[in-house]
């Protein structure tokens, strides 16, 4: 079968094509014909091995000190079951699936084999590989910490962050929670914002959040910061007594804080790792069913020029998620 194979850590140009047997599923697993992956930021950091300083240590000790351990990056996913090992009932051939291949990692391959109890659901009727592909990461890291916010109903929150993959879930899952949302993003994404339910929208570029915070209503119940960029002290500033800050992408001095759960007049701060579960994916398969939620796509990539979009994706500037086509899709 044709995959990305990674064996060094650093620049795009190191991710090859190449041909690598097709893996068998064992017991209680199943064999996923992949028609679409994505690239994550995440990935991307791996693949460079520049990683938060907290978790350097432990990601390398599993990924590889010197260079990659597992050979093919990748962990979200769609596509359709090839086959199953003994003992699994929850899929059979024929079902199309979307999911995450956890620290296993292997979904830009053409075929994948995974544990049948992993966060892996069948995918919405109405939804393209595509779209599914990139829901996984993004919708069930906004559904975790929104949950840890608690109720959401007439609360004022802020995403910072709106147009990423977990951003542009945030704003429309704090929607549908019946949320007052504005949204911080850059000029080029301020319909786009709108569109998915935000009330308000701050255009970093010329406007800084803490100070329309203030001056429009008296700050935030609830702060979602998804990009790692925006301080605790800034988010102080514009969160209400009481409030929560949500960081989902936090320096190691902001995670030691998170653990101290408790800011200044009652304000709590939820750092907390958010691991996708196949209950996360069922409840935002409903969603998009019912045409709640959606998936905002940026651009997509054939298999073959993966390290063009490693390279797009390292500029820091995506709209939502960056898909690759495994099999060639309409748009």
């Amino acid at each position: 079968m044709k995959a990305i194979v990674w064996t060094a850590y650093g620049s795009s140009d190191l991710l090859q094509l190449r041909q690598i047997e097709t893996p068998v599923p064992r017991p209680g697993e199943v064999l996923i014909r992949v028609h679409a992956a994505t690239v994550l930021a995440g990935d991307c950091e791996l693949r460079r091995a520049e990683l938060p300083a907290l978790y350097w240590i432990p990601i390398r000790l599993m990924m590889g000190i010197t260079r990659p351990r597992d050979k093919v990056l990748g962990q979200e996913l769609s596509g359709v079951v090839e086959a199953v090992g003994e003992g699994v009932t929850r899929f059979e051939p024929g079902d199309e699936i979307f999911g995450v291949t956890g620290f296993r990692m292997g979904a830009r391959a053409e075929f994948v084999c995974l544990p049948a109890s992993y966060a892996l659901v069948k995918k919405p009727a109405g939804m393209s590989h595509a779209e599914a592909a990139a829901l996984p990461v993004g919708g069930s890291n906004a559904l975790h910490f929104l949950r840890k916010a608690g109720p959401l109903e007439g609360k004022r929150v802020l995403v910072a962050g709106s147009t990423g993959s977990i951003g542009t879930f945030g704003v429309q899952l704090a929607r549908h929670f019946g949320a007052e949302v504005t949204a911080v993003c850059g000029t080029k994404n301020l319909e786009l914002v709108k569109e998915l339910g935000a009330v308000r929208v701050i255009d970093y570029v010329n406007d800084d959040f803490t100070d329309e915070g203030i001056e429009n209503g008296g700050g935030f119940d609830v702060i979602f910061e998804t990009i790692g960029k925006v301080s605790m002290a800034r988010c102080a500033r514009v969160l209400r007594p009481g409030g929560t800050l949500l960081v989902t992408n936090p320096s190691a001095w902001e995670t030691i804080r998170g653990l101290r759960s408790a800011m200044p007049g009652g304000r709590r701060v939820v750092t907390a790792t958010a691991a996708t579960t196949s209950e996360q994916l069922e409840v935002l398969a409903g969603l998009v069913d019912a045409g709640t939620i959606r998936t905002v796509l940026d651009r997509r990539w054939p298999l073959d020029q993966m390290a063009e979009a490693h390279r797009y994706v390292d500029l820091g500037e995506k709209t939502g998620g960056v898909v690759i086509d495994v099999v060639r899709q309409a748009a």
